[in-house]
């Protein structure tokens, strides 16, 4: 992407944004500006931190990796953010059931499983 298409792609996200935040308040929602974040996808030319997005007088941070809806995204769109945080969820969930399998009863233990099983496999926020 060229400096000038860049530029182009500042103005425009920062002044659509300013409408979007408009519409919020006009419709009396509000947008938390500390929880807002954006990110530039593979930006390898240009550098994130030069790229300044303003909703309403507040900065809004860049990210190198965002969750969405449970989903761990980074700048490159690849899933190895995503991957690294599932996999140590079981392994987590197996450490707790084997300290409780000296101490609790079978049907206890199955119970915790199952519910640990169920944790595990609903999206997390």
């Amino acid at each position: 992407m060229s400096n000038c298409c860049f530029n182009v792609l500042h103005t425009t996200v920062n002044l659509e944004l300013c409408k979007i935040d408009n519409w919020l308040r006009a419709n009396k929602l509000s947008l938390n500006y500390n929880k807002t974040n954006f990110m530039l996808l593979n930006s390898q030319k240009h550098n994130p931190t030069s790229f300044k997005v303003i909703i309403n007088n507040h900065s809004i941070s860049p990210e190198d990796k965002l969750k969405y809806l449970g989903i761990l995204l980074d700048n490159k769109l690849s899933w190895k953010p995503h991957v690294q945080k599932v996999k140590t969820q079981p392994s987590r969930a197996c450490e707790v059931l084997n300290k409780l399998t000296t101490n609790c009863f079978q049907t206890t233990l199955m119970n915790i499983s199952f519910q640990s099983a169920q944790f595990i496999l609903t999206p997390q926020d």
